[in-house]
């Protein structure tokens, strides 16, 4: 096989056209155009049989698996370009082949191969957009052996590349005179129709957060589009991300077991849990979540909800009917997982949460800001969020909008309610008479004067989720 390689090659090259894909080859850098982020597709094809140019990429991928990597060395550049040139063909077989030989050969070169993994990776992008399901995982594969190439170094360029990221301080100045668009795969990968392909993502993920060793770089980016697995609409695939953050959590524990030792030795209890009074099996949650969520894969979501949070406070108004719902889905599940640290964010959430339960189009939404708002309530000490809810209904917020006061009004029943839910039987409510006594003043002085057919809507449901709870307990 080495001997026939020098021979080979040139053949290859001219029959898949595979020589300067990008037409930069010889440029200095500073003259090279923007990296392209957009799939690209072959289309000068010097072999027009597609059964041919599949068993071209079966010898390829023959090559690149059974030599030495050390015969291949000195043709790094050839093999690269022929691979890219296969996984960017038109025909679903030549480009699946093609992932295979780019898995074989990074299997092959590992960390040899580090100042090609990005033009590797983004000559993926083909994969990810073809319409076959095969197609899409076996791009999937190749990206997960791709990423171990470019560790340390050029994973990063690859993650922005996959969500579409561009710093806002560096516009190329093509974007002045003609339109771009920027495409998030990860995103385009949750929301794939095939059931096949979203799970072998969340797995391929959650893979990569275990065992990649600079996966540390990307968590933060890849935790949003992990947790959306959490809301799949397919119910084994909300189980299987459940147990897949919880694997990535007993990891977690394993990995930083000196950092977390005494909160398991000492064990701490948080004061919603009433001094551990409160079990986990006594806990009401939604499904996927079976059970409370463990130490590790808390700690791990709580690491990183506050770089996403700012986006849900406008997504969870958005005008756009999906995106609202998607925020709402994480928001929840972000909550369950974070507990009771969400009292640093509750005086930027809460005013989101103040127009947003007002919805009346989406069911998921109706049905998710209730549940996020009781568990708000279960978390959170009532200190905590009463004296920022009362400060809404009195108009006393200095960000005032005209839906404030209602939402506020509409939200703390819910808030209230998820706080006494989780009363031990022998509790008394002492813990929140002073927050209805402040409640009902705050409510005769600051709305009834002022009722009008949508407060009285917001008032009544909030007295009846009070009055229900207060009976039940």
């Amino acid at each position: 096989m080495t001997i026939s390689i020098p021979y080979l090659m040139p053949i290859l090259v001219e029959r898949l056209n595979a020589e300067d894909l990008e037409g930069v080859e010889g440029l200095p850098d500073v003259m090279k155009p923007p990296v392209v982020q957009k799939p690209q597709v072959m289309t000068e094809l010097v072999e027009t049989s597609e059964e041919v140019r599949l068993v071209l990429a079966e010898i390829v991928t023959v090559i690149v698996s059974e030599t030495v990597f050390d015969c291949l060395r000195a043709y790094i550049d050839v093999f690269v370009n022929v691979i890219r040139a296969l996984c960017m063909d038109p025909y679903g077989a030549v480009i699946t082949e093609g992932c295979n030989a780019m898995i074989e050969f990074c299997n092959n070169g590992s960390d040899q191969l580090l100042h090609f993994a990005e033009n590797m990776a983004r000559s993926l992008f083909t994969a990810f957009t073809n319409k076959h399901a095969k197609v899409r995982i076996a791009g999937l594969k190749a990206l997960h052996q791709v990423l171990y190439c470019g560790i340390w170094k050029f994973n990063a360029n690859i993650m922005e590349h996959m969500i579409g990221f561009r710093d806002p301080n560096l516009v190329p100045i093509r974007d002045f005179y003609e339109f771009t668009t920027k495409l998030n795969y990860f995103a385009m990968f949750v929301a794939d129709r095939s059931t096949i392909v979203r799970e072998f993502f969340y797995k391929t993920m959650a893979s990569l957060m275990i065992k990649l060793p600079d996966k540390k770089d990307h968590e933060g980016r890849i935790f949003p589009y992990l947790i959306s697995g959490l809301y799949d609409h397919n119910d084994d695939i909300k189980e299987a991300v459940f147990e897949l953050l919880e694997e990535m959590g007993r990891h977690y524990e394993e990995e930083y077991e000196k950092d977390i030792r005494e909160l398991k030795q000492l064990g701490f209890t948080p004061e919603w849990s009433f001094n551990g009074r409160v079990k986990d099996s006594d806990l009401i949650l939604p499904l996927p979540f079976i059970h409370r969520p463990g130490m590790g894969a808390r700690i791990l979501v709580r690491s990183y909800v506050r770089r996403y949070l700012q986006a849900i406070y406008k997504e969870v108004t958005d005008w756009i009917q999906e995106h609202r719902e998607r925020a709402s889905h994480l928001l929840l599940c972000s909550i369950i997982y974070t507990e009771e640290f969400m009292t640093q964010y509750l005086d930027h959430l809460l005013v989101a949460l103040y127009k947003g339960i007002g919805e009346r189009e989406n069911k998921a939404v109706m049905r998710n800001l209730p549940l996020c708002l009781k568990y708000l309530g279960r978390y959170c000490p009532p200190k905590a969020y009463g004296t920022l809810v009362l400060q809404a209904i009195r108009n006393e917020l200095a960000s005032f909008y005209p839906h404030t006061q209602q939402g506020a009004l509409h939200s703390f029943g819910h808030l209230l309610a998820g706080t006494v839910e989780i009363f031990p039987k022998d509790e008394s409510l002492e813990r929140v008479e002073g927050l209805i006594d402040d409640f009902i003043r705050a409510v005769q002085s600051h709305v009834l004067d002022s009722l009008d057919t949508d407060l009285a809507d917001s008032l009544t449901e909030t007295l009846k989720n009070l009055s229900e709870m207060l009976a039940l307990k």
